[in-house]
């Protein structure tokens, strides 16, 4: 799969669309997220609607009609044997 660079808001639903799934942020399992392809900008808990990843779970749900967030905490749910 061929992924762009996130850039701000909109890049960041397209390319989560194309992924299907990510988790919200970098890992050492080996797991995909998307946050390996945020470019510089991209920072979070600054506030910023359009660069801060923070702010784009809550957008996500309330703008897009084919998106959702969800939240995984037990140990091995999500692994790579699968």
């Amino acid at each position: 799969m061929q992924m762009q660079k996130i850039d701000f808001f909109d890049s960041f639903c397209d390319s989560l669309r194309q992924a299907g799934f990510s988790i919200g942020g970098s890992n050492d399992e080996g797991i995909f997220s998307l946050s390996t392809y945020f470019s510089d900008n991209i920072i979070a808990y600054t506030g910023n609607r359009e660069t801060d990843p923070w702010e784009w779970r809550m957008r996500g749900i309330t703008e897009c009609n084919d998106l959702l967030y969800g939240k995984l905490f037990y140990e091995n749910f999500i692994t790579q044997i699968y």
